[in-house]
């Protein structure tokens, strides 16, 4: 009867396009470089196989292009910031696919004013900057063997507009033209509903910072609930305006200090109180439970994991999860309840037969 049920939600996928095969869950986490060549160092190399160990099948490889302002149309790699050489994202391909994880390549858009992506302002001459920006990473993805490409991340006054909708399906279409593998678009949260376009993807991407409660020591029920409500939300809303589509968290993450629960992006607060390894602990559960065995939904990409091994630890407020007790909470649901009969079934069978 399983069999069947999986078959049937299945099939209609199969026969839309531009869905490329059949959607896989995934074990995902994004990994970041802040310097040119952190990417091709012996301690990236060792980190790709901690996080592989830790149970990750998918790893967002994010890169960094810069723009001046949220008016410019000038998009360019800049290594006195944090855009990543294409050499040394070739030896951390190289190294995900040896650790036996695969890539998708995240090509992202900051400002060198320090205002948030969201902010820049779309305009004819932006968009065509930009789908040139996405083709040319379309090229490298498709020289390089990446498994999937995300063709924008958090563009909020971009992407929620009709007007710019016809744009949207251009840069599509050309990343297409030059990437044969899946694709998805990284919206910032609650802007899910704001998309006219998923059609032209692969699988609905969010970055899943929603507040989860006001409260700066929640407990784990009230978290629990609180998950449980937005994933409610979201089916909801995709059971209605896209059925066929699966849904991936491009980003969600929780750094490991007192209220982090309340306003999930912000990543600058010093809260006063410091350090909150149990929250981290208890935000990360909460969404591994409730969201793992909702059908419509195909993994997590947790922002985020660092290059260097030694990353985090027990006095770290930031968002990894590396040598904290969260990352055993992770590695627990990837390398054991994903696969081991400890976890539903219905979710033990979607992945292993989609995989």
């Amino acid at each position: 009867m399983e069999r069947t049920i999986l078959i049937a939600l299945f099939l209609p996928l199969l026969a839309v396009p531009p869905i490329s095969g059949k959607p896989v869950f995934q074990k995902g986490m994004s990994y970041t470089a802040w310097s040119q060549y952190a990417l091709s160092t012996p301690e990236s190399t060792e980190s790709l196989r901690t996080l592989r160990r830790d149970g990750a099948d998918w790893v967002a490889l994010t890169v960094f292009w810069f723009q001046d302002n949220k008016n410019s149309t000038v998009i360019t790699e800049d290594f006195t910031r944090y855009s990543a050489s294409r050499s040394s994202l070739q030896k951390a391909i190289q190294d995900i696919h040896q650790a036996g994880m695969k890539v998708m390549l995240k090509p992202m858009v900051d400002l060198r004013t320090g205002e948030w992506r969201g902010v820049i302002v779309p305009s004819d001459a932006w968009f065509q900057a930009y789908e040139a920006f996405i083709a040319d990473w379309g090229v490298f993805a498709a020289q390089n063997g990446v498994d999937m490409l995300c063709v924008g991340c958090e563009f909020v006054d971009a992407d929620k507009s009709r007007q710019w909708e016809p744009a949207w399906r251009r840069v599509i279409a050309r990343a297409r033209s030059v990437f044969t593998g899946p694709l998805t678009y990284a919206v910032n949260h609650d802007d899910e509903q704001n998309i006219t376009w998923w059609d032209a993807l692969d699988y609905i991407g969010i970055d899943a910072y929603y507040t989860l409660t006001s409260k700066k020591n929640p407990t784990r029920a009230e978290l629990l609930a609180a998950w449980k409500a937005r994933a409610d939300r979201i089916e909801t809303w995709r059971n209605r305006s896209w059925p066929q589509m699966p849904i991936i968290f491009t980003e969600i993450g929780y750094r490991s200090y007192d209220g982090a629960n309340i306003e999930p992006w912000d990543y600058q607060k010093n809260d006063p109180q410091g350090v909150d390894l149990q929250e981290q602990v208890d935000c990360y559960s909460a969404a591994l439970e409730i969201l793992t065995p909702r059908d419509w939904f195909y993994g997590f990409y947790w922002w985020a994991w660092e290059t260097q091994p030694n990353a985090g630890g027990p006095a770290d407020t930031g968002y990894t999860v590396q040598n904290k007790p969260a990352e055993a909470v992770l590695k627990e649901w990837y390398v054991e309840k994903l696969v081991g009969g400890r976890f539903p079934p219905s979710v033990i069978k979607r992945f292993e037969e989609y995989q």
